[in-house]
């Protein structure tokens, strides 16, 4: 949460961060407009000296600084929803990248690409969602659910929220936007071995040794698809995983099973690409296929569909099983880049030395229970 200091007479900054990622500071004066009887709030830049002289022309001309705040609105609002979204693709510092909400709002620039951003509607919003559900697959099945909608809501609505907070639209229309809430759905859980070996044997070789990696690895999907042989140290015998969700640099061990490092062998670094799992042309893997291969895969060997994402299985699956063997919560935390919470509350999930470690707490110790034996055959 951004930091708010006022500093008297209606002047306040809260920290932010720059193009490239520094601290700064954004100044603001909320002021009274006796013409519209109601405070407004005004930018002022990022020195306190010229939210003072902002101040000071708004005591001057209320109604003219209103004027000007909303004819700077208006010509923002002139932007197109893709040249919105470009900009904010390249300027939003999201922990983990943009590359989600590219993804995501694939669909929702297609269809808004060439509309004024300040004209989108609730009422436009409604009629695109029912578009959207009343498409089908060949059999008949809806080709979108309430999850993705509700994904593509989050995702416009924070676009919308950091144009509207930079002057560049005058309002969200997702703010009022009733979200459909997410779908009830067995959570993903940790895969058994024979389900493991079933799906791998039904997926191409590629997707295969992806799968298999994610499993070994624990990392993301989106992480293995940008993974580069510059963040592969075989000396060290680790991964070096940047760019992720969390924003957090991690190092993944490749001791942690020997598949890893055979999945390496079977993948050499090419001259063309620095990626490591790549197509023909050396491009990351597309998205799409990997999770039509995997869902297919999945349902052909018997495995019930759960909540959330189909690579949440891996995760789970890594997790399980580091758990089994006897791992330590930081220590998982560390290679997966988990907060110490989430880590300690996956140790208590999936841990089952905690189940081992009840047997008999509540016995009585062997020297009490001969003592209690001895006096009952003297009696």
């Amino acid at each position: 949460m951004a930091k708010t200091t006022w500093y008297g007479d209606g002047i306040y900054s809260k920290e932010r961060s720059d193009r490239d990622g520094r601290p700064c500071q954004a100044f603001f004066v909320r002021a009274w407009i006796p013409s519209e009887k109601r405070l407004r709030v005004f930018k002022a830049g990022r020195t306190i000296k010229s939210a003072e002289r902002l101040r000071l022309r708004i005591l001057a001309d209320p109604d003219a600084a209103v004027a000007k705040r909303e004819q700077q609105a208006a010509a923002a609002g002139a932007l197109t929803v893709a040249e919105l979204h470009k900009t904010f693709t390249c300027n939003y510092r999201s922990r983990g990248g943009t590359d989600y909400y590219t993804t995501v709002l694939h669909s929702f620039i297609e269809a808004f690409g060439k509309t004024q951003a300040s004209t989108v509607t609730l009422e436009k919003i409604d009629a695109y969602f029912r578009k959207r559900r009343s498409q089908r697959w060949a059999d008949g099945r809806p080709r979108i659910g309430d999850s993705t909608i509700r994904k593509e809501c989050i995702a416009a609505g924070k676009m919308f929220k950091w144009a509207r907070y930079r002057g560049l639209v005058p309002f969200n229309p997702f703010l009022e936007y009733e979200k459909p809430r997410e779908p009830a759905g067995p959570p993903a859980r940790a895969l058994t071995y024979e389900e493991e070996d079933a799906i791998a044997a039904l997926l191409p070789p590629l997707e295969r040794d992806t799968f298999l990696f994610a499993l070994d690895s624990g990392m993301r999907i989106g992480e293995i698809r940008a993974l580069t042989w510059p963040r592969v140290d075989r000396a060290a015998g680790v991964i070096h995983v940047d760019g992720t969700k969390t924003g957090k640099l991690r190092t993944v061990p490749l001791s942690l099973s020997d598949r890893l490092p055979a999945i390496l062998d079977r993948h050499p670094q090419r001259t063309t690409t620095a990626l490591l799992f790549h197509d023909l042309d050396g491009k990351p893997l597309e998205r799409d296929r990997l999770n039509r291969l995997l869902r297919v895969a999945m349902k052909a060997a018997g495995v019930p569909k759960f909540k959330g994402s189909l690579w949440n299985a891996t995760r789970k699956t890594c997790v399980s099983r580091l758990y089994d063997a006897g791992a330590r919560p930081q220590d998982e935390a560390d290679w997966l880049g988990h907060s110490m919470a989430v880590a300690d509350k996956h140790y208590r999930e999936h841990s089952r030395s905690k189940s081992e470690r009840s047997d008999g707490l509540l016995n009585r110790p062997a020297t009490v229970a001969r003592t209690v034996a001895r006096q009952a055959s003297i009696a």
